[in-house]
């Protein structure tokens, strides 16, 4: 009797509070819930779930899951009271496959709407065959259930214009209303589907029965909503999911989670040999499971090398023949004058392709003639230094472009070939061109020369001690740092990415010369940079693995082997391209090799 008192007296109380504070919106409701008791107190909004209470959501999914096939169902002892959202949405994902995926909708006279809408989605999918049939009773003990809420529905005005600049993919959903015709897309959609702004509207006006472009018809709305989601297992395990992916904390990043990563990318490699050529596949869409009929010889190339120096940090022979086969195929287009040599691809002579291949042999020292073909390209890039140390960027050519790219590759190719060789030819050209490259850069700062110029400088200063080297790599990170990485977002799974409006693949290459300034801070004992250096790298380390398919974000794709250990362009462009792997993977090795981690 005296708890019946208290909790009217409590009920009252709280209601003069409602009406004294106007700013703050109190619900305080006592549920009469068969299940058990649940917490007397503000309804939620899907944003302010605990972990407890994400908990009791998939629990009531698994005990109408349990009950429907009958089996003993376990029902949350708490459900918490959650409203002020649209809709929720419960997906099964088994054998790492999307089985089912429904919404659900409670009475308004049920005790707890939201404990309903939860139960009747999981019964609604249990039925939905369109992911290979509707489940069976086998499945069930390995199913993994996420829910899904969308809420803080708001109008964009403009068409698809306001909707690229207000819809985030992958984190809002959003909807397509004329009239009394409508259709949803859950933020997963575009991931899943992998759908820009106005490929998504356009497949969302067909949904809705309307014409193709009906998002910029007037009396067209668009609503856009916020989206909570969350995946549990029978294991009471909760994970909270955004664009797919499981979110982690920069201090989780460890070497286990590197080597385990870099192993990934070695099957990403595996996986996708053209067996008839033996050699690698250059792009893969793995939302449609194709591989593009494109080619790209420079990248190409430089993943040879990347391949090489995986397998000799793994020390892991399954790749030799990939490396071996490739190396064959590129030889064949080899051309010499006099005592140096150079590749001709298609009547093209790049000088990144002499760069490339001096390091892909130096990592393939196994190779027949191995030093003899390395020297020979060598001899070739030092044939293409002019006077004042620029280098041609073509043999046998006017042409001068990819100046940002090609001469940081080549310095950088035979700078390796000076550490293997010691001949001071190779290191004395580099010093020559270093004055010429940095007023090179000042005069037009860009990225893309950055990283590769400071892991050329890094060699050089490790050889001569000169300190201009040392300051103009910190010119260039320091810069680079400020103006063109995400160190600040909305998005928590952009941070640390380059550039800062669009983070993507390129935060890779960034990171091969991040690491390299890092080592160089380090041994001129600048503290500050030092640290700066680490933060920067660290958090740039975890973008890139949110980039990468694991087998934990790969579910809703159609050939998740393809994919598992690849990286894709963006966090919100799934395509998957040979350099993106290639450049991942050594910005992940330096970060072991420099001691990053430690």
């Amino acid at each position: 009797m005296k708890n019946i008192v208290f909790i009217v007296v409590f009920v009252v109380f709280a209601a003069v509070i409602a009406v004294n504070m106007p700013n703050k919106q109190v619900q305080v409701k006592v549920v009469n819930n068969p299940v058990g008791p649940v917490r007397v107190d503000e309804s939620l909004t899907p944003a302010g779930l605990n972990l407890n209470e994400k908990h009791a959501v998939i629990a009531e999914a698994y005990a109408a899951l349990d009950s429907e096939f009958g089996k003993n169902a376990n029902p949350p002892k708490e459900f918490p009271i959650i409203s002020n959202y649209h809709k929720v949405f419960i997906t099964f994902i088994g054998d790492n496959q999307i089985r089912c995926c429904q919404s659900g909708k409670g009475k308004d006279t049920d005790s707890n709407p939201g404990q309903v809408d939860i139960s009747t989605a999981t019964e609604r999918c249990i039925g939905d065959s369109r992911f290979g049939g509707e489940t069976k009773r086998s499945e069930i003990n390995d199913t993994e259930i996420t829910a899904t809420y969308l809420y803080n529905k708001r109008e964009i005005k403009g068409g698809l214009s306001a909707a690229k600049k207000k819809i985030e993919l992958g984190v809002h959903s959003f909807e397509i209303a004329q009239g009394s015709d409508n259709a949803y897309y859950k933020a997963s959609v575009a991931i899943k589907s992998n759908l820009s702004h106005k490929k998504a509207l356009k497949k969302l006006c067909k949904k809705a029965g309307l014409s193709k472009t009906c998002y910029d018809e007037p009396g067209t709305k668009i609503n856009i909503y916020d989206t909570v989601e969350f995946k549990g297992n029978r294991k009471g395990e909760i994970v909270d999911l955004s664009r797919q992916n499981i979110l982690f904390d920069v201090s989780e990043i460890s070497e286990d989670m590197i080597n385990d990563r870099v192993l990934l990318s070695r099957d990403w490699f595996k996986n996708n040999i053209n067996h008839k050529t033996g050699l690698l596949e250059y792009m893969y869409y793995p939302s449609d499971d194709e591989y593009s009929d494109d080619n790209n010889h420079v990248r190409q190339l430089a993943t040879l090398w990347g391949v090489a120096t995986m397998r000799n940090h793994l020390n892991d022979s399954s790749l030799n023949n990939l490396i071996s086969k490739s190396l064959d195929y590129y030889l064949e287009y080899i051309k010499c004058e006099d005592d140096y040599c150079y590749l001709e691809i298609k009547d093209t002579s790049k000088l990144a392709y002499s760069a490339f291949m001096i390091m892909a042999l130096l990592e393939a020292k196994e190779y027949p003639n191995s030093a003899d073909l390395r020297e020979k390209f060598a001899k070739g890039v030092l044939n293409q230094q002019e006077a004042d140390g620029s280098y041609r960027t073509y043999f046998n050519s006017d042409r001068n472009s990819g100046a940002n790219f090609y001469p940081g590759e080549a310095m950088l190719a035979i700078m390796m070939h000076y550490q293997d060789t010691k001949d001071e030819k190779y290191k004395t050209s580099v010093e020559n061109a270093f004055p010429y490259y940095r007023k090179y850069w000042r005069k037009g700062k860009n990225t893309a020369f950055i990283p590769w110029h400071t892991q050329v400088y890094r060699l050089l200063y490790e050889e001569n001690k000169n300190k201009e080297l040392a300051e103009f790599i910190f010119e260039m990170t320091d810069w680079m740092i400020k103006t063109q990485q995400a160190l600040a977002s909305p998005y928590e799974d952009e941070i640390g990415g380059f550039p800062p409006l669009e983070p993507r693949y390129s935060t890779s290459v960034y990171v091969e010369g991040l690491n390299d300034a890092y080592v160089v801070a380090r041994l001129i004992g600048d503290k500050t940079r030092e640290a700066k250096y680490k933060d920067s790298v660290l958090k740039a380390l975890r973008f890139i693995l949110l980039t990468q398919y694991i087998p934990e974000n790969s579910f809703y794709l159609k050939n998740p082997e393809k994919a598992i250990g690849g990286f894709r362009k963006t966090l919100t462009n799934n395509e998957q391209r040979i350099d993106y792997v290639q450049h991942a993977v050594f910005a992940l090795l330096k970060a072991l090799e420099n001691g990053v981690l430690e």
